[in-house]
């Protein structure tokens, strides 16, 4: 038996409101601007394919994605307020995050993951947020 969950398009209230689309095991499903109901099992996929460009951080590719999708029940981990989307970006990966010049860390090369804005370790222009 199919178990259904309520989903949030996260297009709703923003200039680009548009339906979303999926496709898991050979169907489309269609997903409307505002609230809906989705199986459980069509959730993650439907998540893969609707991501927010230029959303992905270098040094945590995988937390910190945010998608076009929300869901009430675990909504500490995908919200479901409207999305803030760039129009400029092409691309999953936030490109402004990676650094533009070799930044040292203790001496040495630092690595995509101690480049991340949090690490206070690091000297340069990441130390500040990015550029």
């Amino acid at each position: 038996m199919a178990q259904f969950v309520k989903v949030f398009n996260r297009t709703t209230g923003t200039r680009t409101e548009r339906t979303l689309h999926a496709i898991f095991d050979g169907e489309d499903y269609e997903i409307p601007p505002g609230e809906s109901l989705l199986d459980i099992k069509v959730i993650p996929y439907a998540m893969r394919q609707n991501p927010v460009m230029g959303s992905m951080k270098p040094w945590d590719p995988v937390r910190s994605v945010q998608f076009l999708l929300g869901r009430r029940d675990m909504e500490a981990r995908y919200p479901c307020t409207p999305a803030k989307e760039d129009p400029d970006a092409i691309e999953l990966i936030d490109r402004s995050a990676m650094p533009g010049v070799p930044h040292r860390i203790q001496g040495r090369a630092a690595t995509m993951w101690e480049l991340r804005p949090e690490n206070p370790a690091v000297d340069g222009p990441a130390a500040a947020g990015g550029e």
